[in-house]
């Protein structure tokens, strides 16, 4: 009669959407110093090179934005299927728990002995409910958790890259003004180039100090079972109390 718990694995999967890209340099930054006549034309080239890094990093957000989605969508996928099989299993120990009924009422031929059928019939149903309470509980508090660490992980990535992009806009500011200025080409594309490194190697220490997700779904994932156990043992607990109560019940009838 005990009802099977599914639960749902966690979808280690996840992290992969959860981290900005780390594509090639060459998706945002300035040619290599190395030839003369592209020194001596950086300014006039300036635009197109800022249209070009402005490309790349959207390009890599709208990516962001799409695997983020996607995974979003499979994590929703796995929760409705964990909870389709729940209710099935469940149902389906209901129609063997009233079967199971059935026959023991069969059996009860005398008023002591209904009553007794009748007790155990209470007792058992009252140990499913609070064992699917239970089970329920921990399943929602761990996808709870889950979310609340992909949202907490989200957040972090978003003020990396947003930091990413305004270090970028001022590098690409400053190169104007130095431009204007009649600062020399070279000169300004040596600190351009410099800048745009400096800004790319911020964002790849910033999302690497980002905690990842596998030790806190683990973590999460041993409380869920926990739980689940707890009430498991309750459950049979209860129920084995009542079958001993019950059999001595029919015994002495």
């Amino acid at each position: 009669m005990k009802t099977r718990s599914k639960l749902t694995p966690v979808v280690a999967s996840l992290s992969l959407v959860l981290s900005f890209s780390t594509a090639p340099m060459s998706a945002f930054a300035a040619p290599s110093p190395a030839a003369s006549p592209a020194e001596r034309g950086f300014c006039t080239s300036l635009g197109a090179d800022e249209s070009r890094i402005g490309s790349g990093i959207a390009t890599q957000s709208a990516k962001l934005t799409a695997d983020r989605a996607s995974a979003a969508a499979k994590l929703q996928a796995e929760r409705a299927s964990v909870d389709a099989t729940v209710t099935s299993d469940r149902a389906n120990w209901d129609t063997k728990r009233q079967a199971y009924f059935t026959s023991l009422e069969g059996k009860a031929t005398s008023t002591s002995t209904q009553q007794a059928v009748s007790s155990f019939e209470q007792t058992v149903l009252s140990a499913v409910t609070t064992r699917r309470s239970a089970v329920d509980t921990a399943r929602n508090t761990f996808r709870s958790g889950v979310d609340a660490a992909i949202a907490s992980r989200h957040a972090q990535v978003d003020a990396a890259t947003s930091a990413f992009r305004t270090a970028v806009s001022n590098v690409e500011a400053s190169a104007q003004a130095s431009c204007t200025s009649g600062v020399a080409p070279a000169s300004v594309r040596t600190t351009f180039v410099a800048g745009l490194k400096s800004a790319r190697m911020t964002l790849q220490s910033s999302l690497s100090s980002i905690p990842k997700l596998d030790p806190v779904v683990k973590s999460l994932a041993q409380t869920r079972q926990t739980a689940v156990s707890g009430a498991d043992a309750t459950f049979k607990t209860s129920v084995d109390q009542a079958s001993t109560t019950l059999k001595a019940a029919l015994h002495q009838s």
